[in-house]
């Protein structure tokens, strides 16, 4: 641009207004390039956290599974074996739930299941696992299986998260509230099932006599792998042993009929002597003479 001054103007009017414009619009367009780029971050953002929060909620990427204080560190477990009855007849049901407390870091789990004999009908005995949620809703026993005389069920199905933001895994050992002081987790609580379930029939061929039922859970912490062992010792009854509860009491009750006759000659003998006492005392009072007052002498 030309530089134009006056004896007036000795600097250039005209030359000044042009800077001054130029560094206007320069102030503008760069101000508007970063205002353009600060909103697009903004969006991309914001837009990310609403798709991600939307999956969480839908049950696709949840949070971290366990956030508590520590929850890096190698974790410990065990598990916690419950059955509904340890003594049964021939073709009896029995259920048995599994537990798993603990808390800290776990990778994959399983839980291996021997049977001292092959006493269950393998058509009528399953077992249930593995986490299903639909929205908010969640339930065990997404998956389940035939029971044989040694069985090995994988703990590996559940929800899915995503580690480092890429490798996608799925876990059952997950935060039940995100209160800070609360270590409780899901596979701690019955929903619909317990995180392992099973649900036995015997044969009705099976021999009577006792048997045992041996549970071997094995789980990687993060470290090292550790795995703890429990068993269940169920009873067969003979039939003799079957039908001991109804003896005891056709028993009882042939007892009390036997001895009915003579605890009602005892009852009428007694009520018999206690009504003639009584008669007796009632007449003996009826004709005692009233002892009137002597009569004062004048």
């Amino acid at each position: 641009m030309n530089r134009q001054t006056t004896s007036e103007d000795p600097i250039g009017y005209n030359y000044r207004s042009a800077i001054a414009i130029e560094n206007k619009y320069h102030f503008m367009f760069h101000g508007t390039i970063k205002i353009f780029l600060i909103t697009a971050l903004f969006s991309t953002l914001t837009l990310t956290y609403l798709i991600v929060g939307a999956q969480v909620l839908e049950g696709t990427i949840p949070p971290t599974p366990r956030q508590k204080e520590n929850h890096e560190k190698p974790g410990y477990y065990q598990m916690v074996v419950l059955p509904d009855k340890r003594v049964l007849n021939k073709g009896d049901e029995i259920n048995i739930d599994l537990y798993f407390t603990g808390y800290g870091e776990i990778g994959l789990s399983k839980v291996y299941i021997s049977v001292s004999s092959d006493i269950f009908d393998r058509e009528n005995s399953i077992f249930r696992t593995s986490l299903d949620q639909k929205g908010r809703v969640m339930s065990w026993g997404a998956s389940s299986g035939t029971i044989t005389p040694l069985t090995v069920v994988n703990l590996n199905g559940g929800i899915q998260f995503l580690k480092n933001d890429t490798v996608k895994y799925f876990t059952q050992y997950i935060d039940m509230k995100p209160d800070f002081g609360d270590l409780n987790i899901l596979t701690e609580y019955r929903f619909t099932y317990a995180p392992l379930s099973f649900h036995l029939k015997l044969r009705e061929d099976v021999e009577p006599s006792n048997y045992i039922i041996s549970f071997y859970y094995t789980y990687y912490n993060g470290m090292e792998w550790k795995g703890s062992t429990s068993e269940v010792p169920l009873k067969v009854n003979s039939l003799f042993e079957k039908y001991t509860d109804i003896l005891i009491i056709s028993g009882w009750v042939f007892a009390l009929i036997a001895i009915f006759p003579v605890l009602s000659a005892t009852g009428e003998f007694i009520y018999n002597f206690y009504s003639k006492q009584y008669k007796k005392w009632r007449l003996k009072i009826k004709n005692k003479k009233p002892i009137l007052p002597k009569a004062k002498s004048k």
